[in-house]
C-alpha cells in the first residue's frame, strides 16, 4: 500500500477568492502567486490513480485566520467521509490561539486523524511559546500526531522557506516528548546532525517526511537518513500539487534503498503511525453482477445443490463442514464449462482459487461464486514554492 503522507487540498471555492485571501494572508499569497495550483480533492484522487497512490494524508493550509482553518477543516472532514479508504484528513489550527483546544476537540469528534501542516511563520507562533502547550496536551490526549513545517538554516531561498530550523525543532521535540511529531521537508536537515548521538536518539522517536525533497536534496540524502536514523522513521510525502510520486520513487531507487526499505517509506510507516488498514484502496468500483450465461446453467444447478448439502450437514452435524479436498476435483471439472466463472466450496477459511482472478467467499454458506473480475481491488500500481 502506498501512502502519501503530505498533500494539500482546498475547497474549489477558494480559487475565486485567491486574491482576497492573499491580501489578508501574506504566506498564502507568497505560495500561491501566478498560476500556482489550488488542488481539489477530486483532482487529488485522479492524480493518486495515475501515480498508484492508495491513500493520502490531506492538509488544508496553515491559515492564520481561525475561521479559514475551520472552513477547510469542515471541507476535509467531508472529503474523508466521502472517500474513507483514500483520504486521511488532518486539522489545521493555530496552536497559540485561544480557541485551539476547542477546535482540536471538534475536529477529533468528526474524525480528523491528526494536526497539520502547522507553520510557525505563516500562523505567527513560535515553538517555544507557552501558549501552545494546551494544544500539544490536547493533541496527545486525543492521539493526534502533528506535521510541522520545517526549513533549512542555509541553502537557496524559495517561497515557503521559514524560520523553524533544526535547532528549534529539536528543542520543541525535547520539550514535548509525548507528542507524535512528523517533521516535514526532512525536518530542515535535522537528521543529518545524527552523527551526534543525542541527536540520533531524538530523531529515532520522531518521523520525517520527504515533501519537496527533489527541490532540496540529492537522492543520497535518503540513504544517509536510513543509515543514520532508520527506514522506519521516514515517510513518503509528495507535497502535492507541487510534486507527484514518481520523482520520489526514482530518488529512492537512486539512493539504493532496498525493497523492504522502500516499502516501509512508501506506505508501511505511515500506516503504522496512523493505524491505517493495510488493505489496498480501490481506484475503481466493484463491477456489477453479471448473470451467468446458458453454458453455465448446469454448473449453477450443481453449485446450488452443493450449497444445500452443506447447509444440511451443518444442521445435522452442528459444525461439520464439507472440506475443500472432497470436492476439489469435481469443482475443477465444473469450471471448465465456463470461461467466466470460478467456484469454491469449503469452510470459512482461505478460498481455493481455481482461476487466476481473486475470489469472494460467501460467509453465510462457505461457498462463493465469482462473477466478473475484481482485480482492480487488489491491483498493485506502478508506477517551486514549498508549502
Amino acid at each position: 500500500m502506498i501512502v502519501d503522507a503530505h498533500v494539500h487540498v482546498l475547497p474549489e471555492s477558494l480559487r475565486g477568492r485567491r486574491d482576497a485571501i492573499g491580501a489578508a494572508d501574506p504566506w498564502f499569497a507568497a505560495c500561491h502567486t501566478g498560476d500556482t495550483v489550488i488542488a481539489t480533492v477530486e483532482e487529488l484522487l485522479a492524480a493518486m490513480d495515475e501515480s498508484g497512490v492508495d491513500r493520502s494524508v490531506c492538509f488544508g493550509w496553515p491559515f492564520a485566520d481561525a475561521a479559514m482553518c475551520a472552513e477547510v477543516n469542515d471541507h476535509l472532514a467531508e472529503a474523508q467521509r466521502r472517500f474513507p479508504e483514500r483520504v486521511v484528513a488532518f486539522a489545521t489550527v493555530n496552536p497559540a490561539a485561544a480557541d485551539a483546544v476547542t477546535e482540536l476537540q471538534r475536529c477529533a469528534g468528526v474524525g480528523l486523524r491528526g494536526v497539520g501542516e502547522l507553520n510557525c511563520d505563516a500562523q505567527g507562533f513560535s515553538l517555544d511559546d507557552p501558549r501552545i502547550a494546551a494544544a500539544v496536551a490536547t493533541s496527545v490526549e486525543l492521539g493526534l500526531p502533528w506535521t510541522l513545517h520545517c526549513s533549512e538554516p542555509l541553502g537557496h531561498d524559495y517561497a515557503g522557506k521559514g524560520t523553524a530550523t533544526p535547532d528549534k525543532i529539536a528543542a520543541f521535540a525535547m520539550q514535548y516528548p509525548e507528542l507524535q511529531l512528523v517533521c516535514a521537508h526532512l525536518g530542515g536537515g535535522l537528521p543529518f546532525y545524527a552523527h551526534m548521538p543525542e541527536v540520533a536518539q531524538l530523531c529515532r522517536r520522531l518521523w520525517f517526511d520527504t515533501s519537496a525533497g527533489p527541490f532540496l536534496y540529492e537522492p543520497t540524502a535518503y540513504r544517509a537518513f536510513v543509515d543514520f536514523v532508520g527506514a522506519d522513521r521516514l515517510l513518503f510525502g509528495s507535497d502535492y500539487p507541487l510534486l507527484r510520486a514518481d520523482p520520489y520513487r526514482n530518488a529512492f531507487a537512486a539512493a539504493g534503498l532496498s525493497g523492504s526499505e522502500q516499502r516501509a517509506v512508501l506506505g508501511d510507516n505511515a500506516a503504522a503511525l496512523l493505524r491505517l488498514s493495510m488493505r489496498r484502496a480501490s481506484a475503481a468500483p466493484r463491477p456489477p453482477f453479471t448473470s451467468p450465461g446458458p453454458s453455465s446453467g448446469r454448473a449453477r444447478s450443481l453449485i446450488l445443490s452443493l450449497a444445500a448439502l452443506q447447509l444440511a450437514c451443518l444442521d445435522v452435524g452442528r459444525g461439520l463442514w464439507l472440506t475443500v479436498g472432497r470436492v476439489e476435483l469435481a469443482l475443477a471439472l465444473l469450471t471448465t464449462s465456463s470461461n467466466r466463472h470460478s467456484v469454491i466450496l469449503g469452510p470459512r477459511s482461505q478460498p481455493v482459487n481455481t482461476r487466476q482472478s481473486p475470489l469472494r467467499l460467501e460467509p453465510s454458506l462457505g461457498l462463493g461464486l465469482l462473477y466478473g473480475s475484481e482485480s482492480t481491488l487488489s491491483q498493485t500500481h506502478s508506477g517551486a514554492a514549498l508549502p
